[in-house]
C-alpha cells in the first residue's frame, strides 16, 4: 500500500543530532513539536517512519574499537517494562500513516511481540522479518543463532508506506524452469533477508558495536517512507539510520544518550552523506551530553569513494 508523502521535498533534508536519554526525549516531544522542527505546514504531523535498535538486555556490556554501552537489565520482566515505554511514547508520535520497526533478537523477541500487539493492536502487526546472516563463532552445543528479528508494526491497520520498487529487488535463486516467467529486475524479498553483517575490517565498519548494514536500513527506508518524510531512530548507535535516510532524501532526527554514538553520528554524517553541521565541532564526548544538532544535506550532493579512500563531497 503505497502513499505519497504530504510533505513539501524542499532541495534541502534536514538532520537533527541529540544527545539525550531517549524516553526521555520522547517524553518531552509532541507532533505540533515535530512538524514545526521539519517545518511541516501538513495536518499530518509526526514521524513517518521509526526504526529502532535497541539494547538486546545481552547481560554484558557492548564494547567496539570507538566506544561502547551498557547492556543489561535487572530482569527480562524489567526490560519489556522500559522498551514499552518507549514504544508508548514512538506510537504517539507517528504520523498518520507512520509505521515502527523494531529490531531485537530471538532471546526477548516473543515478549517484545507480545507486548507491541497489546500497544498497537494485532490488527496492526505488519510483519515478522528475519535478517539471517552467516558469520562470526559457531557453538557446538545447539543450532547456532544467526539471525536478528525486527517486527513492523503499522498505526493504522490499512494506511501506510510500502513501496514495491525495482531496486530493492533481489536475484532469483532458483533456476528458471522452461516456460516460466521471470522479471529480469528479479525478484521482490519475502520476510526474509539474507544479508552478511558488517565486515570487522570491511569498509562500512565504523568501530562502534553492533552496527547494522546499511543495506538493512536502506530497504527499510525506500519501502517504508518517501523523498521528504521524516524518520526517527532514537537508539542511533553508528549512524546506519541516518546514512540511509539522507541519502535517500529523508529528514531524520538521531538520538542517543551515549557521547561516542553522537561522535560517531557527525562524522560519518559529514563524511557519507555530505551533512554541513549548523554547530562547532565539538571534540571531547563529555561535551555532547544536551546538544541537540542541527544539519542539512543539498539535495545535488553526492559521495565518491574510490576502494580503499574517504569518501570525498561532491557538489554541482
Amino acid at each position: 500500500m503505497t502513499h505519497e508523502s504530504p510533505h513539501h521535498l524542499s532541495n534541502l533534508t534536514t538532520a537533527r543530532l541529540i544527545c539525550a536519554d531517549s524516553l526521555t526525549w520522547l517524553q518531552t516531544q509532541s507532533k505540533d513539536r515535530i512538524g514545526a522542527d521539519f517545518g511541516g505546514e501538513s495536518s499530518d504531523r509526526g514521524f513517518d517512519l521509526v526504526y529502532i535498535d535497541p539494547p538486546f538486555n545481552t547481560g554484558r556490556r557492548q564494547i567496539g574499537p570507538r566506544g561502547g554501552y551498557e547492556d543489561s537489565w535487572p530482569t527480562s520482566e524489567a526490560y519489556i517494562e522500559w522498551l514499552q515505554q518507549v514504544c508508548q511514547r514512538i506510537r504517539y508520535l507517528l504520523s498518520q500513516r507512520g509505521s515502527l520497526f523494531v529490531h531485537v533478537d530471538p532471546r526477548e523477541s516473543h515478549y517484545v511481540k507480545v507486548m507491541l500487539d497489546k500497544l498497537f493492536g494485532r490488527a496492526s502487526f505488519q510483519n515478522e522479518i528475519v535478517w539471517a546472516y552467516d558469520y562470526g563463532g559457531r557453538t557446538h552445543k545447539r543450532w547456532p543463532a544467526k539471525h536478528d528479528i525486527i517486527f513492523w508494526y503499522s498505526l493504522d491497520p490499512d494506511a501506510y508506506t510500502f513501496n514495491r520498487l525495482d531496486e530493492v529487488k533481489i536475484p532469483y535463486i532458483a533456476r528458471k524452469k522452461p516456460g516460466s516467467y521471470q522479471d529480469v529486475v528479479g525478484k521482490f524479498p519475502t520476510d526474509v533477508w539474507w544479508n552478511s553483517i558488517c565486515q570487522p575490517n570491511g569498509p562500512e565498519r565504523t568501530g562502534y558495536p553492533t552496527q547494522k548494514p546499511v543495506a538493512i536500513l536502506d530497504r527499510i527506508v525506500k519501502v517504508h517512507s518517501n523523498p521528504g518524510d521524516r524518520v526517527l531512530d532514537c537508539f542511533a548507535g553508528s549512524g546506519t539510520t541516518g546514512e540511509a535516510a539522507l541519502v535517500n532524501d529523508r529528514h531524520v532526527t538521531l538520538v542517543d544518550r551515549n557521547p561516542e554514538a553522537i561522535v560517531h553520528c557527525r562524522d560519518r554524517l559529514i563524511s557519507r552523506a555530505g551533512v554541513v553541521w549548523d554547530e562547532p565541532l565539538l571534540t571531547a564526548p563529555a561535551e555532547w551530553l544536551g546538544t541537540d544538532m542541527r544539519g542539512i544535506r543539498p539535495a545535488r550532493v553526492s559521495l565518491v569513494a574510490p576502494a580503499g579512500k574517504p569518501a570525498e563531497l561532491v557538489t554541482g
